[in-house]
């Protein structure tokens, strides 16, 4: 087991063994970096903005930044995972390409990439901490390189609702505007309730509460780039900084002022 951690970035990579799991180990999320988790033990649903995947040993989640996700994790049995989750331009490598949407790949017959996640874990047991924090990074760039080189087939989704879809895509396209739900829904030419109540089922989060999260996590990254904290503010369309003042301190625990 390892949890190797870059403060500064928010960057973790880590291998864990959960023998009984908990409620509240796993929760829906959003974050602005990008992410690589794969299942070595258990299986579960791995649900993101809407769509629903069936996941289980040996599959590859890739998770894209500022994407609504969880992995509901089947209780019933053992998990065991390696975690990676770094910004996008962590390594000197463009990795735009995996960022563009989530998938699912499986394993199985990727016996190249499979094996240097083993030697990661193996590694993780037999090297000081300094040499394997060394050794893992080295390897992590492997797999981003054989996974932009690899033509994966496998991993069907469910289908998300259509109109979720329109709502999510209307929020990336309008996340710097003043967002409200009755915007969205005369923009979609449906009911202000009937748009709550689909997207609600679809994310298990209110719409309200999903543009709340969305635009923090911009902020965060916007803050994290060095742009003053009222700037922000103006740019993701809040009319008045104590209003987003509130809302960030809701979501991430802290003043936006207390970012570094």
């Amino acid at each position: 087991m390892f949890n190797i951690v870059d403060e500064k970035t928010n960057s973790y990579w880590q291998l864990k063994y959960d023998d009984k799991i908990f409620n509240d180990l796993f929760y829906r999320h959003m974050h602005s970096n990008f992410e690589i988790h794969l299942i070595l033990k258990g299986d579960g649903i791995f649900a993101v903005n809407g769509n629903e995947i069936d996941a289980s040993d040996l599959d590859l989640i890739i998770v894209p930044p500022h994407t609504y996700h969880v992995f509901e994790v089947n209780k019933k049995v053992p998990y065991k995972r390696m975690v990676f989750n770094f910004p996008v331009d962590y390594y000197d490598i463009d990795i735009s390409k995996l960022a563009e949407k989530p998938a699912v790949h499986n394993l199985s017959t990727h016996h190249e990439i499979a094996e240097l996640f083993k030697k990661i874990e193996e590694y993780s047991e037999t090297l000081s901490p300094e040499y394997f924090e060394k050794m893992l990074h080295l390897y992590v760039q492997i797999i981003l390189i054989k996974l932009l080189n690899t033509t994966f087939n496998d991993g069907e989704s469910k289908s998300a609702n259509h109109l979720t879809a329109a709502a999510l895509a209307y929020v990336d396209e309008h996340i710097y505007s003043p967002l409200d739900i009755k915007t969205i829904a005369d923009a979609l030419y449906i009911s202000k309730s009937h748009l709550q109540n689909t997207f609600f089922k679809s994310m298990k989060i209110g719409l309200k509460t999903y543009i709340i999260q969305k635009k923090m996590d911009m902020a965060q990254q916007m803050i994290n780039n060095g742009m003053r904290v009222t700037e922000v503010a103006t740019k993701l369309g809040y009319q008045t900084y104590s209003t987003f003042y509130k809302s960030y301190v809701k979501i991430h625990g802290v003043s936006p002022n207390k970012v570094k």
